[in-house]
């Protein structure tokens, strides 16, 4: 199958899981409209985030440079995460506390990934 064909099934399924999640949720159909509109929002920053870093400098990127990107791609998971949970009558502390908490979560999982994986000898082929 054409990859730009997959890109555009799997962002679609992506949004109508997003879109699925909030309807559950007994959101107002323009809040699922947004939730929709945002979680495509996400996935295209993440390829712009792959952009600023490109993959083909990966095996020779320094270990601040990986952290910054990690914990950009974590920010962008937080992002995704509060828009999904919004709700207009929650308290802003409320909100942003979840925020945080996504993307301290997903920061200390990829970074604690990464570090993992970085430690681990390199196997012969």
């Amino acid at each position: 199958m054409n990859p730009i064909i997959r890109t555009y099934i799997f962002y679609g399924l992506f949004m109508l899981l997003i879109a699925g999640v909030s309807w559950m949720q007994e959101d107002s159909a323009s809040l699922v409209f947004v939730k929709f509109l945002g979680s495509g929002v996400y996935l295209l920053s993440l390829e712009g985030l792959r952009a600023r870093f490109p993959e083909q400098h990966d095996a020779t990127r320094s270990l601040a440079t990986w952290i910054e990107f990690k914990l950009l791609s974590a920010v962008l998971f937080g992002v995704l995460i509060t828009l999904v949970n919004f709700r207009p009558d929650v308290p802003l502390h409320t909100t942003f506390r979840g925020f945080l908490v996504a993307t301290i979560v997903m920061a200390a999982i990829q970074i604690g990934l990464f570090l993992l994986e970085r430690r681990r000898p390199e196997r012969p082929s």
